[in-house]
C-alpha cells in the first residue's frame, strides 16, 4: 500500500483535468483498497508436477509458473471458506483435475472434471469434500 505523500493539487480548470484527476485518484484509492482486502503473495514454481503447494493466508496468489510445464495438482493448508485467486500474469497456470500425486485433502476440483490452464483461476475449499473447488477461470 501506498502511504499518503504530500502533492501539489492540480489546477481543474477543464473538464479534461476534472476527469483525469477524478481517474486517478480512482485508480490510486482502488489500489490501495486492493492492497488491503487482497493482499498478494508471489509463488514460484518449478516446472513439472507441484505438489501441495503451501500457500499462506493471503487470498490472491500471483504464481510466477517458473517455465513452461509448470503444473498445480493441489494446495497444502485448506480450511473451510478459504478464498483465494491465483493469477499468473506473466504466462498460462496449469491445474490438473484430482490428481493424486497431492494429498487427496489437498486435490482441486474443476468445474468440468479435466485438467484447465489459463491466467486467473478462483479456488474455495471444501471442509464437506476435502477439496479445493474451482469456481471461475480465465
Amino acid at each position: 500500500m501506498s502511504l499518503p505523500t504530500a502533492r501539489e493539487f492540480p489546477r481543474l480548470d477543464t473538464k479534461t483535468s476534472i476527469k483525469d484527476w477524478a481517474r486517478d485518484l480512482i485508480l490510486r484509492l482502488n489500489d490501495d483498497t486492493r492492497q488491503v482486502l487482497l493482499p498478494s503473495t508471489v509463488i514460484t514454481l518449478v516446472p513439472g508436477n507441484n505438489n501441495n503447494v503451501k500457500i499462506p493466508e493471503q487470498a490472491m496468489l500471483i504464481i510466477l509458473a517458473g517455465g513452461a510445464g509448470a503444473i498445480i495438482t493441489g494446495f497444502a493448508c485448506g480450511r473451510d471458506g478459504k478464498f483465494i485467486m491465483v493469477n499468473d500474469p506473466a504466462g498460462a497456470v496449469n491445474f490438473t483435475n484430482e490428481d493424486a500425486s497431492s494429498e487427496a485433502i489437498n486435490r482441486i476440483l474443476t468445474p468440468g472434471g479435466s485438467n484447465e490452464s489459463g491466467h486467473v483461476f478462483i479456488l474455495v475449499y471444501s471442509a464437506r469434500r476435502s477439496r479445493w473447488l474451482m469456481f471461475t477461470s480465465a
